[in-house]
């Protein structure tokens, strides 16, 4: 989403679409007022949506995610997807390594070839970094930085990586915690 009056950037994921509302979940709280105008982009399996919208209300969720429930004010543009379909994943932690310091995140999403993470140091673009995801079978992956954002939360950043696994065991474990996400619905 994009907030049209100063092109304020906020992202989340789509949990709900009707003909009256969409609503989307965030992980921090999105500098979205009720009455913003804003440009939303759905990105989906085979198509992405594209639209204008107003926000009609943001509220704290019970777990600390923020919901922000929009209406359109426009028509809806399908375009085929250029981005890879995206799971979003809750409760798993990574620990990421340059050189000899580590540093905590959180996974809030997969793909085929990326991880998306909540963490409390920024990193720039094109670093490379060791990225051990902890799971019932932790497995260590390589990741290069492609974007890195800050949240509107205090010293927390969105980091996105382009990823491969390190080793045919972790190929196995990467394999195995995204191949069950593909069966189910892919994220907005």
């Amino acid at each position: 989403m994009q907030r049209l009056r100063d092109c304020k950037l906020s992202a989340g994921w789509t949990i709900s679409c009707s003909p009256e509302s969409i609503v989307i979940s965030a992980i921090s709280k999105p500098s979205i007022e009720v009455g913003d105008k804003l440009s939303l982009e759905i990105y989906g399996v085979q198509n992405s949506a594209f639209t204008y919208v107003e926000a009609l209300s943001v509220a704290e969720t019970s777990s600390g995610d923020f919901n922000i429930t929009v209406r359109c004010v426009s028509g809806v543009r399908l375009t085929p997807t250029l981005e890879p379909a995206r799971w979003k994943v809750q409760g798993t932690k990574a620990i990421l390594s340059l050189e000899a310091v580590s540093s905590e995140a959180a996974v809030t999403d997969v793909s085929a070839g990326g991880i998306g993470l909540l963490t409390r140091e920024p990193f720039a673009v094109g670093t490379k970094l060791d990225i051990e995801v902890i799971t019932e079978r932790s497995f260590m992956l390589s990741g290069t930085v492609r974007h890195c954002r800050p949240t509107n939360t205090e010293n927390t950043f969105i980091v996105g990586m382009q990823v491969e696994p390190i080793g045919r065991i972790s190929m196995a474990s990467w394999r195995q915690m995204i191949d069950p996400l593909k069966k189910a619905k892919p994220a907005a």
